[in-house]
């Protein structure tokens, strides 16, 4: 009886396994046929019909008019700030538009950490601590007298961080603002205003909007300009001797390419294919003949480079800074493109190749220059940058 009793026993057991091996399989079916829904995030984007990003928490769409905490403009529901840890980064739902994630928006927010008002004084000022050197004040200043602070977004709606020129998509989204350059602090993501102090350098930033009083990119002297459609060559560019940067457009879906010729050096400027538009460097002195290759529109303009009061910056694509006198010799640079990235820094004593990589690159470099040299960085780039200064 005791051999029976096992028997069925082991019997049972063996149907249970294999029970749970049949289950098991189903489940492992059912995720390679559809692992969004069988392996939803509690918190995720999801696409809708319309094409748009949207933010749902357990299944319920965020950032609507109803959406209890969503903060309130003139009574109603304008939006909300959420942080997604998959990018960690920031983003603005817009209930205007039911909700979908925004794309290259400025937008006021009543409050600088969502959950301040339950700060005590030491952790306002804790707080604030964490924020950049030079913006720490002002910081704690706006969470104490509870007035907010203002955004922006990029063009893929992620909250912006440190140095910000209005160009590219942003400038098509605010073309009053295009060539201004702002500051957001790199914790809250707070827009600088009034005068404030940023590794060891002052700048003025307009009180009103923000906006950098005298940016570098419109102190440059602009020397000539040409413009055209198709293969073209112009000769005769002839300057004085200083340092020059041309600013290089095209509009086409071919190969694009720009040659300087002089009596004693033929460099290639630019070799893209299709549009173009960035900075390359120019050595003045010598009679130049450019010669271009172009399936469309293009243009050029040289502008000669001038001192400037930043000694950071930040951009997209091929880049040459205007003249600045350095406050240290270690920068942080970052980089988030996928092809070549190459950074020279140039100085009255020396020039160093600072950064040569393929793709993103975050890193710490140092580059000496004597005292009261004169400064200025060569970026080529096909994503974002930004050059910052460190004491």
């Amino acid at each position: 009886m005791k051999l029976l009793v096992f028997y069925k026993q082991g019997n049972n057991m063996n149907k249970i396994r294999k029970n749970i091996s049949i289950f098991v399989l189903f489940v492992c079916v059912l995720i390679m046929l559809n692992p969004i829904s069988a392996l939803a995030a509690e918190y995720e984007f999801r696409t809708g019909s319309d094409g748009k990003l949207y933010w749902y928490e357990n299944g319920v769409r965020q950032g609507t008019y109803d959406d209890p905490q969503g903060v309130i403009g003139d009574g109603t529901v304008r939006g909300r700030e959420i942080y997604d840890p998959a990018t960690d980064a920031w983003y603005w739902l817009d209930s205007v538009y039911d909700g979908a994630k925004a794309c290259g928006k400025e937008v006021w927010i009543p409050y600088i950490y969502q959950d301040e008002a339950r700060f005590s004084d030491a952790e306002i000022t804790q707080n604030a601590q964490a924020s950049d050197n030079g913006l720490q004040q002002l910081v704690e200043s706006a969470i104490r007298q509870k007035i907010g602070k203002w955004v922006r977004y990029d063009e893929n709606g992620k909250m912006l961080k440190g140095w910000v020129k209005i160009e590219g998509a942003l400038a098509d989204c605010y073309p009053d603002q295009s060539g201004n350059v702002y500051y957001y602090d790199y914790k809250t993501g707070l827009m600088a205003k009034g005068d404030i102090t940023i590794n060891g350098t002052l700048y003025h930033f307009d009180e009103l909007t923000g906006a950098l009083n005298n940016p570098e990119s419109s102190d440059q002297e602009i020397v000539g300009k040409y413009s055209g459609k198709g293969d073209y060559v112009i000769s005769g560019i002839d300057y004085n001797d200083g340092i020059y940067r041309a600013h290089i457009t095209n509009l086409g879906s071919s190969n694009f390419a720009v040659w300087s010729h002089s009596s004693t050096k033929t460099k290639l400027l630019v070799n893209e294919i299709g549009n173009y538009d960035g900075y390359v460097l120019l050595q003045g002195g010598a009679p130049y003949t450019f010669e271009i290759i172009s399936s469309g529109k293009w243009s050029i303009q040289i502008e000669k480079l001038s001192n400037v009061i930043q000694s950071g910056f930040s951009g997209k694509g091929d880049y040459v800074t205007g003249l600045f006198t350095p406050t240290t010799n270690k920068y942080h640079i970052v980089h988030d493109g996928t092809s070549n990235f190459v950074i020279h820094g140039y100085s009255d004593s020396r020039v160093k190749l600072l950064v040569n990589e393929i793709g993103p690159y975050d890193g710490i470099v140092l580059f000496k220059t004597n005292i009261d040299d004169t400064a200025y960085f060569e970026i080529n780039a096909d994503g974002k940058w930004t050059i910052e200064p460190i004491n």
